[in-house]
């Protein structure tokens, strides 16, 4: 036997319901529950949908192939190093050694006859393979980049995956009985998963996302990251070095580094829109159902002596009354007067009076009319009298500001004047600080000027004096070793006269 479904259950529940409808005490209470003043009901439907961003994802797998070979084939750095050790101590000789020893003879201890050369020390060059050049500290800061990325957004998008469409009905409903007050506060929530346009295209950019998570815990357990393991990060902006802009691989990752430094969103929007839900009368009275029902489960002894007496319905007739214009009773020729309704007719013979003639329907008009004119004369004579007292009222106001504008535009030139004169003011203060400032500066120059001029001449002077008595001891000197032909050695004396002049 196949099962009922949700629907199914939600029409017996209500036929149930419905019986109750026959009840007179049962339409008694609920009449009294729906006239409450302080009920509200209302229902929002909520649709959520996804949508990833194949943008990033794009991007990351089109670099990848290129940090693939970047990993698996580093570019390196040959390191020498060299260090003078003993000659038993040497692991290798190079060329570079026996140039070294060349032009160090004080480390040789031995020449044997037939020229070959024992040394005592020697140069010993060990080689190095240097991985942690500039682009690679580039690479694997990349590297710790994008896992960064990926782990941030695969993270969100993981939390957050599940979307849901759902609808909620709150129910507020407060009523009262004789002395009794019933509160009643329903919520029903119901949701399921989101029936999604693109879900099949959002699990295959998830499919995506986690085969890259699975490449980069590759890259970042390669032995090029364990070789780059206290390899120092580079930061922004990035050396344009030949290797990067010439290198294809390089030059990819250097594209992969800028996309994602440029790429601020999340890589997944969320689509939410939320409706109310139109109540039918149908709809209404199941609700008020609902109510009820959560009024009637209550079971307590607060109300087992308060009866619900049927509440009693009067059906009342409604009596038509056409009134009739001095127009209807000239053109109609009593065709439509109030004779002609036999309801009004019966009327009229229970009161027991005959219908009015045309003439007294004329005069009953005429003063209805006289009446309506003077209580429509009294009302344009007070919407006069309101409109002067307002065009009164908002004339004072104009003046009113119109004088405050005034007075306010005063106090603004007046402090506009103030304003000038305290400008001015410290304008002429900050000119005096200024000129003084000046002039200390340049008399402070001039001193230094006439301190460096007198320094230079006190300069000059000790170096002629200083050449003075160099060419005077030179002088004399020539004088005592008679080189100068028998002439005076010193300007102003005499042959034969010592060298010396006062």
């Amino acid at each position: 036997m196949k099962s009922p479904t949700l629907k199914n259950l939600h029409e017996a529940y209500q036929k149930k319901t419905d019986a109750l409808q026959g009840n007179a005490s049962f339409k008694s209470f609920e009449r009294t529950v729906r006239r409450s003043v302080d009920n509200f009901v209302f229902q929002k439907a909520r649709t959520e949908s996804k949508m990833f961003d194949q943008a990033w994802v794009d991007a990351l797998e089109e670099a990848f192939p290129h940090l693939d070979r970047i990993v698996k084939n580093p570019r390196n750095f040959i390191k020498q190093e060299g260090d003078v050790v003993i000659a038993a101590l040497a692991k290798r000789v190079t060329p570079a050694s026996i140039a070294h020893l060349a032009s160090h003879t004080q480390f040789i201890r031995k020449v044997n006859d037939d020229g070959s050369i024992e040394p005592e020390k020697i140069l010993s060059v060990n080689t190095e393979e240097d991985f942690q050049i500039y682009e690679n500290r580039f690479v694997m800061t990349l590297i710790k980049k994008v896992t960064e990325f990926v782990m941030r957004r695969y993270t969100y998008i993981m939390t957050h995956i599940d979307t849901r469409d759902s609808e909620v009905l709150v129910i507020h409903s407060v009523s009262q009985w004789k002395d009794i007050t019933f509160e009643v506060d329903n919520r029903v929530k119901l949701s399921r998963p989101s029936r999604e346009p693109d879900e099949k295209k959002n699990a295959e950019i998830l499919a995506r996302i986690k085969k890259m998570r699975g490449q980069l815990d590759y890259y970042n357990k390669s032995i090029f990251m364990k070789n780059m393991e206290n390899a120092r990060p580079v930061r922004n902006p990035i050396q344009q070095t030949n290797l990067i802009v010439k290198h294809p691989d390089y030059k990819a990752a250097y594209k992969l580094w800028r996309f994602i430094d440029k790429y601020d969103r999340l890589g997944v929007s969320f689509s939410v829109s939320e409706a109310d839900h139109e109540f039918t009368d149908k709809y209404a009275d199941e609700v008020y159902s609902l109510v009820l029902g959560s009024i009637l489960t209550l079971e307590t002894n607060l109300t087992n002596l308060d009866e619900v007496p049927p509440e009693e319905i009067k059906n009342k007739v409604v009596l038509p009354k056409v009134r009739l214009t001095l127009e209807d009773e000239t053109f109609l020729d009593r065709k439509f007067a109030y004779h002609e309704f036999p309801l009004y007719e019966k009327e009229l013979r229970d009161r027991k009076r005959a219908p009015k003639s045309a003439e007294e329907i004329r005069k009953e008009e005429s003063q209805r009319i006289a009446k309506d004119w003077d209580e429509s004369e009294k009302i344009e004579e007070i919407r006069a009298h309101e409109a002067a007292i307002k065009k009164k009222e908002e004339l004072d106001e104009a003046a009113r500001n119109a004088k405050i504008r005034k007075q306010r535009q005063k106090q603004l030139a007046a402090w506009e004047i103030k304003v000038a004169h305290s400008a001015k003011r410290l304008l002429e203060d900050d000119l005096r600080r200024a000129k003084k400032k000046k002039e200390k500066a340049e008399k402070e120059a001039l001193l230094r000027e006439k301190a460096l001029l007198s320094a230079q001449r006190k300069r000059v002077k000790d170096d002629a004096l200083r050449d003075h008595r160099i060419d005077y001891m030179h002088l004399k000197n020539l004088s005592a070793t008679g080189l100068n032909n028998g002439k005076p050695a010193i300007p102003g004396a005499k042959k034969g006269e010592g060298g010396s002049e006062e």
